[in-house]
């Protein structure tokens, strides 16, 4: 018989489930077989549907995530417009040196979910120093309570992300992996058993299954030789299944 392999997608697990539970619980002389294979399918269906709804939280996250960070941007530009002024525009200044040494852009466009909190983190850390001198302490004042926000804003939405893609990824990396195990060694014993009560007819043995397709690398040409020809179409539910010899 045809087993699934390596690289076979979830969905064609689905579409041989199907229809192999469908043709077996169709046989009146064998119907019920159909069982366990059909309980690894509503459960491996079950998970795909659930990491379809992960995926989507992932990206409703992603997009919070990058509209607080966003958020935080904008107050950093309003502390450096007002830095700015205290300095006349002298980007050479060493007070504003001392906030953006590499200038505003190495702030606002750093890799968002590690680098730029903390250095807004650094820059919080010298707003804190600067809070009682003269011309930058006014501005600390006011701006500091608003970018201690943000970045917490920030930070507590990368942590959500984070939360939202561990769990999405246990389920690819674990859930699917451990059904699709399960579903294989089920899809193997309906096919032993069927074929120990039809010894003699391996045609309607197979009846019951259809061939898995094969994997592109494997289809491909060998050096020298000629592309192989386009493959017959293979049949799956609702074609015309061939009848036993």
């Amino acid at each position: 018989m045809d087993k699934p392999r390596s690289d076979t997608p979830t969905d064609a697990y689905r579409e041989h489930a199907a229809y192999t539970v469908a043709s077996v619980a169709a046989d009146d002389e064998v119907m019920g077989q159909e069982a366990a294979l059909k309980a690894c399918h509503v459960e491996l269906k079950a998970e795909q549907r659930n990491l379809e709804d992960l995926d989507e939280d992932v990206q409703a996250k992603r997009a919070i995530f990058a509209r607080k960070d966003k958020e935080c941007d904008a107050v950093v530009r309003k502390f450096e417009l007002r830095l700015l002024g205290l300095v006349n525009k002298k980007t050479s200044d060493p007070l504003y040196k001392r906030y953006f040494a590499d200038g505003l852009r190495a702030v606002t466009e750093a890799e968002p979910r590690h680098v730029e909190p903390k250095l807004v983190h650094d820059l919080l850390a010298s707003m804190s120093e600067d809070l009682a001198k003269p011309g930058i302490g006014p501005i600390v004042k006011e701006l500091q309570p608003e970018l201690v926000a943000a970045l917490a804003a920030v930070q507590t939405a990368e942590t959500n992300l984070v939360a939202s893609e561990a769990t999405r990824d246990r389920g690819k990396k674990q859930n699917v992996p451990e059904i699709k195990v399960r579903w294989i060694d089920e899809y193997v014993k309906l096919h032993a058993a069927l074929r120990g009560q039809f010894p003699r007819d391996a045609a309607r043995v197979e009846s019951y299954f259809y061939a898995f397709a094969k994997s592109p690398s494997k289809a491909a040409a060998k050096p020298g030789e000629a592309p192989p020809a386009p493959a017959p179409p293979v049949a799956g539910p609702g074609a015309a299944e061939k009848k036993p010899a």
